[in-house]
């Protein structure tokens, strides 16, 4: 049962770097985003864990930018090793 929680959350992870990564992203997808990245660590650690599978370094660190303005980024610590 986890295992497929997890698999949920890392298919919202993909999803959402997808839809960030889009030419039309509206400020209201950037403003559900960080609610969902809100609401959990695992919602953090899955969507982190995708921007560094992905090897984009210059998208994750614009991403927490915006996340520590809005209080929530994870460490990085955590993260990057």
């Amino acid at each position: 049962m986890e295992s497929e929680i997890e698999d949920g959350i890392d298919e919202q992870a993909v999803a959402w770097f997808v839809r960030l990564r889009a030419d039309n992203v509206s400020g209201q997808d950037e403003t559900l985003f960080l609610e969902w990245l809100e609401q959990a660590e695992t919602h953090r650690s899955a969507f982190y864990e995708i921007c560094l599978l992905w090897g984009d370094p210059d998208f994750l660190h614009c991403l927490i930018g915006n996340a520590k303005k809005h209080g929530i980024a994870p460490s990085l610590k955590k993260t990057l090793h």
